[in-house]
């Protein structure tokens, strides 16, 4: 475990990769969920119990999040070294990511990032030594060694993928159910504001 916190400067083989990868992504995916849960439920009505529970749930949400950022990051840059590339390279992958956010529809961008992990996952590492240590031999690293067999390595990387394709699936409707929510809301606004019109015109001709 502590290979997967503090050690920037050794390899990651594909199979240690992908079953981190796996497991990140869907502790991103649980955060994200219980998030977007607890935003549904407040915006139904505020209440003290309510409002300790999103406290509590943020705080546990900041932490695990940064926490599992700085695994992400020295993962990426394990792998990346096991490529004999620098582990910096991981910044201007996510900083062109973060560019084609704004350029790019959601989808495309969701595309390209599974696309990048993918090439990460299935991307053979440097026959021998290189600069940045030996070549892993699937015994190093704190994960099952059953996942350097080829059924089980499979297994875990179609999960790692689908994981995030269901996240962004579960954010797209959540997005559309609050935009049907706010556009019921804007009809009952006008419902009542017409309503009130004819009210105050019903009061001005009795006068």
């Amino acid at each position: 475990m502590k290979r997967l916190f503090f050690h920037t400067g050794l390899r990651a083989n594909r199979a240690e990769f992908v079953f981190w990868g796996a497991i990140l992504n869907t502790i991103s995916a649980i955060l994200f969920v219980g998030q977007m849960e607890m935003f549904r439920e407040l915006s139904t009505g505020p209440s003290p119990e309510k409002g300790l529970l999103a406290i509590g749930f943020g705080l546990i949400g900041v932490v695990v999040g940064l926490v599992g950022l700085w695994c992400s990051l020295t993962l990426y840059a394990r792998r990346f070294h096991d490529l004999n590339l620098s582990g910096w390279w991981y910044f201007a992958v996510v900083f062109v990511l973060i560019i084609m956010f704004f350029l790019l529809p959601d989808i495309l961008v969701s595309a390209l990032g599974t696309g990048f992990f993918l090439f990460m996952a299935l991307k053979p590492g440097t026959r021998g030594e290189n600069r940045f240590g030996p070549e892993p031999t699937g015994t190093e690293g704190f994960y099952p060694r059953a996942v350097n067999r080829m059924p089980v390595f499979v297994i875990f990387l179609i999960f790692a993928i689908c994981v995030p394709i269901a996240q962004s699936v579960y954010a797209r409707k959540v997005a559309e159910r609050q935009a049907q929510l706010t556009e019921q809301q804007v009809q009952v606004l006008q419902k009542y504001q017409k309503a009130q019109s004819q009210r105050v015109q019903s009061q001005r001709a009795g006068e």
